[in-house]
């Protein structure tokens, strides 16, 4: 088990370091724009009127302090950390246990003194590592960004939640490909698939911000489970939410052990 993960973190360690040194330097260039966007929003009023009413409350623009680089962060920043993060996720968990199956490999490791459950545990904890280290990485390089480009200091507090909520919807995300990539093995249909149930997702987080009558979507998008306006605003996780994911994450795992063990696996 302990050479099969070893070779995972080696076998992608190459796209890690790309997705993370793109996603840091687009975040960067975001940050240069701070404090154009916070002399126009000293004018509160001027600034909204930019954005049509439905993007406001979809984005909480009337809730946040422009002015502010965390609120700042959480209402640009955020969403690209937040969409992309779990982009990388979903592609990396979807494609490491199908991987040999869509090579047609399958049959060399599974002949090695191996169990089917050591095989999944190995790299899922992979995916598991790359996951934080990713979190971590681009939180730092955010931290760091603020220090530079901040007009006034900010709480720390509020900054860590982000930071732990988008952890959390990754790793939903990762858990849930992962799942999926036990039934799909061809490498583009489970990108498919993958990109698809993200976009529908966020997609349902929008519509319950936007619309009241839709707001039970929220309970399908983990998105809309660690929103940027309780995390920032509110300096609070909702314990529902919390739960919802240790069940998603704990239930998607547990289902993936159990369909790769009894799973008929042909070269």
């Amino acid at each position: 088990m302990k050479n099969l993960f070893f070779r995972e973190v080696k076998r992608n360690s190459k796209s890690f370091c790309l997705w993370l040194v793109i996603l840091v330097a687009v975040n960067a260039f975001m940050f240069v724009a701070f404090e154009s966007v916070a002399e126009t929003a000293t004018n509160t009023e001027a600034m909204l009127s930019q954005y049509p009413e439905a993007f406001i409350k979809a984005m909480s623009l009337d809730k946040f302090d422009m002015t502010n680089i965390l609120h700042y962060y959480a209402s640009r920043s955020y969403i690209l950390f937040m969409l992309f993060g779990s982009i990388y996720s979903v592609m990396l968990s979807a494609c490491i246990l199908s991987k040999e199956e869509a090579d047609r490999s399958i049959e060399f490791l599974i002949s090695k003194p191996i169990t089917r459950n050591e095989i999944v545990g190995a790299k899922y904890l992979c995916v598991t590592m790359y996951v934080l280290l990713f979190n971590l990485l681009f939180s730092i390089s955010n931290f760091l960004f603020m220090q530079v480009f901040k007009m006034d200091s900010f709480d720390l507090e509020p900054f860590l939640l982000v930071s732990v909520g988008g952890f959390f919807i990754h790793m939903i995300f990762a858990s849930v490909g992962y799942l999926l990539s036990v039934f799909i093995t061809k490498t583009k249909t489970i990108i498919s698939v993958s990109f698809g149930v993200i976009f529908i997702t966020y997609f349902f987080s929008i519509l319950a911000s936007v619309e009241e009558k839709m707001s039970y979507l929220k309970y399908l998008s983990p998105f809309s489970y660690y929103g940027a306006e309780d995390m920032v605003i509110n300096s609070a996780l909702n314990p529902l939410y919390l739960i919802i994911t240790i069940i998603i994450i704990t239930l998607s795992v547990g289902l993936t052990y159990f369909f790769y063990s009894k799973k008929d696996i042909t070269a």
